[in-house]
C-alpha cells in the first residue's frame, strides 16, 4: 500500500480516489434501490434464501465499489438479476405451499406439552443450555411452565406457556382500562414534520405559539410530540 503512494503520481492517486468514491456511491444507491424493490422483509426477519441473497448482493456491490477493472454495468446487472430472482421467489412462495416450505423452511418444535423434544433440538442444532437460555430471556425459568416452544424459520423463538404461567392481564382481572393515546412527532431536531401536522390537523402557528409560551425556539427544540388527545411534550437541546 505504501509503495503505491510512494511510486504513483499525485494526479493518478486523486483520479483513482475519485473513481473509487463514485463506484462506491453507485453501489450504495443500487443496493438501496434494490432493497426497496425487494421489500422490508429483506432487512427484517431473514429466511435462508434471503440471507444467502443478501450476502451475495452485498459482495457484488463491494466488487463494484472497489475493483476499477470491473465495468460498472456487469455488477449492476448481476445485482438486478439477483433482486428480480428474489422477487420471483417471493411470488412463488405466495402461490405454492410446498415451495414455501422448501424456501422459507418450517418451525421446529422444541417443547411439546411441557416436554423437551430431543429430535427437535438435534434438527435445530441447539443444546439444552441454549434452549434454557432462550426460555429465560422470554421470562420462563422452568421448562414445566412452557407448553409449546418453536424455533421459527427466521431463527427466532416462539413460546406459549401454560395458562397458569401466563402473566395476568387487565382483562383477566376485569379492570377498566383506557388506551394509551398515540404520540406523534411534530418537531425533530428543529425540523417540522409536515406529514404529522396534517394527520393531527395542526397548524405550524399552533406549534410556534406553544413553543413561544414555553420560552423555547424552534432551533432549540430537540423533540416536540403531541398525543391524540392534544397533549404536547417538548424536549430541548439545552436540557442537561
Amino acid at each position: 500500500m505504501f509503495d503505491y503512494f510512494a511510486n504513483t503520481p499525485l494526479d493518478t492517486i486523486l483520479t483513482d480516489a475519485v473513481d473509487i468514491s463514485l463506484r462506491a456511491l453507485i453501489a450504495v444507491i443500487t443496493l438501496f434501490l434494490l432493497t426497496k424493490l425487494m421489500g422490508e422483509k429483506q432487512i427484517a426477519e431473514l429466511n435462508f434464501f434471503d440471507y444467502i441473497e443478501g450476502i451475495t448482493i452485498g459482495s457484488i456491490g463491494a466488487e463494484l465499489a472497489v475493483n476499477p477493472a470491473t465495468p460498472h454495468l456487469y455488477p449492476i446487472l448481476a445485482m438486478v438479476v439477483f433482486a428480480l430472482f428474489s422477487k420471483l421467489m417471493s411470488k412463488i412462495t405466495l402461490l405454492s405451499t410446498k415451495a414455501r416450505k422448501v424456501i422459507n423452511g418450517t418451525p421446529i418444535t422444541l417443547i411439546k406439552e411441557g416436554e423437551i423434544c430431543y429430535e427437535g433440538l438435534k434438527t435445530a442444532e441447539l443444546t439444552v443450555n441454549e434452549l434454557l437460555a432462550e426460555l429465560r430471556i422470554a421470562g420462563y425459568f422452568d421448562v414445566a411452565d412452557v407448553r409449546y416452544a418453536y424455533m421459527e424459520s427466521s431463527g427466532q423463538f416462539s413460546i406459549s406457556p401454560y395458562a397458569v404461567s401466563k402473566p395476568v392481564t387487565c382483562g383477566d382481572m376485569k379492570l377498566d382500562t383506557v388506551e394509551t393515546p398515540m404520540n406523534y412527532v411534530l418537531v425533530l431536531d428543529g425540523v417540522v414534520i409536515e406529514d404529522n401536522l396534517q394527520t393531527l390537523s395542526v397548524q405550524k402557528e399552533d406549534i410556534y405559539s406553544y413553543l413561544t409560551q414555553n420560552g423555547v425556539t424552534i432551533e432549540d427544540t430537540l423533540l416536540l410530540t403531541m398525543s391524540e388527545n392534544g397533549e404536547y411534550k417538548v424536549y430541548t437541546k439545552s436540557t442537561k
